[in-house]
């Protein structure tokens, strides 16, 4: 198929014309056109398939989507859906699971976006499923239709965040009539004074003004917004789950078309809780972080009150006097802010060495980008013997011929052979680019890659950008690879392999086969150390110089970003005839980089163990590296020894457990998960609705994880059950009213499932007072001593294996089959810290004082020098991004991560809680932990050394006031305290001992 489909203009309806096969079928795209018949479910069996024809129409299709249910769950059926020509050809294919279907869903079939349709042309779509038997089947939701045309709704029935921009929508330049909207809430009573605001901000410009609900008016309101210049959201904040999910995709998708959005602040209190002499609390400040975060979906905020214009990605920058603010260029220079990002220029940096057999491929694959802005390809040819540098500037003349303006191809060349290191110097410091691409030129890449890695750099916090690795043509044509990619985009993360796959967007992903960089990065260092060159001359090393590359970015805390939008296939080459000498500059280079970055082997201890060890199998009993080899194994060995069983349940072979569980603590969560295991959480449980969805503001939710309603959950499908619980499970009523009798109900479901547990204690013991039902300090604290032994007792008579987080904890416990795992952390994830800022703590907790140590808190604070201040966590968040997505996640953690790692002293006064996960985190980037003599805290801090603790509050005051006034001392201690942290809180002892748990839990062996 050749053709391109052609882009309506905005104020035309495109026509799409059903063909069902048998006359009956659903096309969800347009159901209301469809009459009025009674829906009705046909089988889809092995003896049955289920064909009907579409007719494209002159607008991109994007998804086929079905409406289908499962009737039966004895075997695991795989649903097929074909898309096949007038022909017969088969176009594109899609497997589904009964797994990845419920009843009644609105399944996606097919994606749809990397296909050329003819207008016009009828197209099969084939629904079938091998094995599936009537008692065992999908049923496919259909209604009688009579043959003939249909006109697609002007309707958005939802957004997908599609992280490229849409280039394809013109927007009004400078000096032109904007088209501008002002949109109100529908509740909104001060509209007359929020447009004169807007007037005096940007006057001389028209505002057409709309009426908006986000939970009902999106579709009504898509075409004219989507066609606008501008959009001031004034005062809009959606009431209900379905009104913020509509808002935020909204607004995002007129930030992906460069439609600059404005949110308009119109003299409510949203911000003015940032006034010294406004603060709220309790319900009052959850509304106001609420209300910020809706301002913060749109690009800019203007607040008319104190009469600022702000940047949300950059929400101490007052732009009014740069935007010109009460001018006539105001708007136009809003819009230029706005659009700044889109189109940057881009330079793609490869070496030319022995690549005469795929040069053409991949610079066309270069030129054939889908990005409109302007790409330099520069080649630096490193004295290749072959003919691939006389090529390029082949095709370079021919492209210059066909006088294409935003596409050039230089060739430079070098007086000696170089290196790829040195080699990818010359080409960086022979262009000037916004942003870099750094690829080796037997890699081809999909169309979108450019635009891909330009949408997620228009941020200004990023910089550097990586995609899916390591994608090997093997036998295949890498040309037609990269089609079936693009086509079945599902397929890449199978064909992928990250060298960390656990932290898609972890510095040891920075590999030259999909890595970008803004000029900046480019600009501050040599982005590659020479001495890790790999060249033709004798006795050179051989790889890591890109991950090495990486960590020295990661130490400089640079904001590395994942696109799974943008993939290279390796033209796979034939063994090298020298792979000894390979092997053993691998060996050398690997050496070399632990030698410069010792602390590279805590930053990534599991990938740095597991690359040893590959090393040394590549290297087998043949191969001798000498020195590095040894220093390797003196370095590495004990850890692989320790780390084996985690290490190898990554590889393949290894046995893939289907873990049951439940939605609870979200952080905790979060680690347990990178396991390579698949996790099932169960919602719908009873009536406590905080196991039903994911906290995307605490952190993002890993691809192996999946929430399912339990109705739709046979416990014999899985292999393990893990539960959480805290000291309110079983006695809510001891809670003061603030823990709802529900608490327990997932508990309770799962416990009753006949699968082995393991289940994870997340308190202390109840003591009386709790929940501020005593309001005078406690100088000890009275357990409720039959309700601890009816925990314990619960436990062990369902065999339960219980994890608790302090060794203090599980000694208050003494529950029956035990253990302590402390928390664990990624280091990748937290980057070394600045000691800009005074102390962090724990905000106030109204319900359990006695809990976090309220009375102590105070008294250390009333001690402080004047001039040492207490802070919370509380950070700006994420900007832009829908909130229920995992962009938006990623984003908002690392703003947590960014605030916490300004401090210098983390001040821990609880006095129940079983090792605060904040102190962990906090202590991960180099902040000081000085806290209460409670929970281990002997056990990992070393006093003076690395922190402080005692069991007197004044010994604490008295020593932060010695602490910040020798800042030198400081900065050591913090150093100490982070090395501590990354040894002791490293996520891979965290996730070995949990892979030790789980194969006691099983009685068995899970790792190859």
């Amino acid at each position: 198929m050749t053709s391109v489909l052609q882009r309506q203009p905005a104020d035309r309806l495109p026509e799409f014309r059903v063909d069902w096969h048998d006359d009956s079928a659903n096309w969800s795209v347009a159901p209301e056109f469809m009459g009025n018949s009674d829906l009705r479910a046909l089988a889809l069996t092995d003896e049955r398939e289920i064909v009907f024809e579409i007719v494209a129409p002159a607008e991109a299709l994007s998804s086929l989507h079905i409406n289908l249910a499962t009737f039966a769950r004895k075997n695991s059926v795989t649903l097929t859906c074909d898309l096949l020509d007038s022909d017969g050809a088969l176009l594109l294919r899609h497997h589904s699971s009964a797994d990845q279907i419920f009843d009644n869903a609105l399944h996606k079939c097919l994606d749809l976006r990397v296909l050329q349709f003819e207008i016009g042309k009828k197209y099969w779509v084939r629904l079938s499923s091998v094995g599936a038997t009537a008692d065992d089947c999908f049923g496919v939701w259909c209604r009688e239709v009579v043959a003939g045309r249909y006109q697609l709704p002007r309707k958005i029935n939802h957004f997908r965040e599609r992280r490229v921009f849409d280039y394809g929508v013109e927007s009004a330049g400078p000096s032109t009539k904007l088209n501008c909207y002002a949109v109100f809430d529908t509740a909104y009573w001060q509209a007359n004074q929020t447009l004169a605001q807007l007037d005096q901000a940007f006057p001389n410009q028209t505002f057409q003004v709309l009426n908006f609900d986000p939970a009902r008016d999106t579709a009504r309101l898509w075409d004219r917004l989507a066609a606008a210049d501008v959009v001031a959201f004034c005062d809009v904040h959606p009431t209900d789950d379905a009104g913020q999910r509509s808002y935020d995709g909204l607004v995002f998708e007129l930030f992906r078309r460069g439609i600059c959005t404005l949110f308009v602040d119109g003299g409510s209190f949203a911000f003015r809780g940032a006034r010294a002499n406004f603060a709220y609390a309790d319900g009052l400040k959850d509304q106001l972080s609420r209300r910020t975060a809706d301002a913060r979906r749109c690009q800019f905020t203007l607040r008319p009150d104190d009469v600022r214009l702000v940047h949300n990605d950059r929400p101490s920058e007052d732009l009014s006097e740069s935007v010109q603010i009460g001018t006539p260029a105001a708007l136009d220079n809003l819009m230029r802010l706005a659009r700044h990002g889109r189109t940057p220029r881009v330079a793609i940096v490869s070496v030319l060495y022995n690549k005469s057999d795929i040069i053409e491929r991949f610079v066309e694959h270069v030129v054939s980008q889908s990005y409109p802005g302007e790409i330099a390809l520069v080649l630096v040819n490193d004295r290749s013997p072959q003919d691939d540098a006389k090529r390029a500037m082949k095709l370079s003349k021919e492209l210059a011929k066909k006088g294409v303006a935003n596409r050039t191809v230089e060739v430079v060349e070098n007086a000696d052979n170089l290196g790829n290191c040195a080699s990818r110097l010359v080409g960086l410091a022979s262009v000037e680019a916004d942003i870099y691409i750094v690829i080796d030129c037997d890699c081809l890449i999909n169309r979108d890659f450019v635009s891909a890695h330009v949408f997620e750099h228009a941020r200004d916090d990023v910089d550097a950008v990586v995609g899916p690795l390591n994608i090997e043509s093997w036998q295949r044509d890498p040309e037609e690879l990269v089609r079936i990619l693009e086509a079945e985009p599902e397929r890449i993360a199978a064909e992928a392999s990250a060298q960390d796959p656990v932290q898609p967007d972890g510095f040891v992903n920075c590999i030259t086969r999909n890595f970008s960089a803004k000029r900046r990065v480019v600009e501050r260092e040599p982005l590659f150390d020479v001495d890790f060159g790999y060249s033709a001359k004798p006795g050179s090393g051989f790889g890591w110089e890109d991950v090495e590359m990486g960590y020295r970015l990661y130490a400089k805390a640079s904001v590395i970003r994942f696109t799974e939008l943008a993939f290279s296939v390796h033209a796979t080459h034939d063994a090298s005839t020298n792979e000894e000498g390979k092997i053993k500059g691998s060996f050398r280079n690997f050496e070399r980089m632990f030698a410069k970055h010792p602390a590279m082997e805590l930053a990534a201890r599991r990938w740095s163990v597991d690359t040893y060890d590959k090393l040394q199998r590549w290297a087998g009993k043949d191969v001798d590296a000498g020195e590095p080899q040894k220093a390797l194994a003196k370095r590495f060995e004990k850890i692989l020894e320790a780390d084996r069983k985690l290490i190898q349940s990554y590889r393949p072979g290894a046995r893939r457990l289907r873990i049951l569980t439940y939605r609870w603590h979200v952080p905790h969560q979060y680690e347990l998960y990178k396991l390579p295991h698949d996790f099932t959480l169960a919602t719908h449980i009873g009536e406590n609705g905080m196991i039903n969805a994911w906290s995307y503001d605490q952190r993002p939710f890993r691809p192996n994880v999946r929430m399912v309603p339990a109705r739709h959950i046979d416990p014999r499908d899985y292999d393990l059950a893990i539960l959480h619980f805290d000291e309110n499970l079983l006695a809510p009523n001891l809670c003061n009213n603030v823990i709802p009798s529900s608490w327990g109900e997932a508990f309770d479901w799962l416990l009753e499932t006949s699968l082995p547990k393991a289940a994870i204690c997340h308190g202390t013991p109840q003591f009386r007072g709790q929940y501020a039902l005593d309001a005078r300090q406690m100088a000890t604290f009275d357990i409720h001593e039959d309700e601890r032994l009816r925990m314990v007792r619960h436990l062990a008579d369902a065999n339960v294996k219980v994890v608790c987080n302090s060794w203090q904890a599980l000694a208050e416990w003494e529950f029956q089959d035990s253990r302590v795992i402390w928390h664990g952390f990624d280091p990748q994830e937290f980057p070394a810290g600045t000691q800009e800022r005074g102390i962090l703590a724990l905000g106030q907790d109204r319900h359990r004082p006695h809990y976090r140590g309220a009375w102590e808190h105070a008294e250390i604070e009333a001690m402080l020098d004047p001039a040492i201040k207490i802070e919370t966590a509380a950070h700006v968040g994420a900007a832009i991004d829908p909130r229920d997505t995992n962009a938006f996640a990623v984003r908002h953690f690392r703003s947590y991560v960014d605030r916490i790692r300004q401090f210098t002293a983390y001040l821990n006064t609880t006095l129940r809680s079983p090792m605060p996960r904040s102190r962990g985190e906090a202590m991960m980037t180099g902040v000081i932990p000085v806290c209460l003599a409670n929970h281990d805290v002997q056990r990992f801090i070393e006093p003076g050394k690395d922190g402080f603790y005692s069991d007197e509050p004044a010994e604490l005051a008295d020593w932060l006031n010695h602490l910040f006034k020798r800042p030198a001392e400081a900065r050591k201690l913090g150093e100490a305290a982070r090395r501590k942290a990354m040894d002791v809180f490293n996520h891979d002892r965290y996730l070995s001992a949990w892979t030790q748990l789980i194969e006691d839990a099983l009685g068995e062996s899970i790792s190859r």
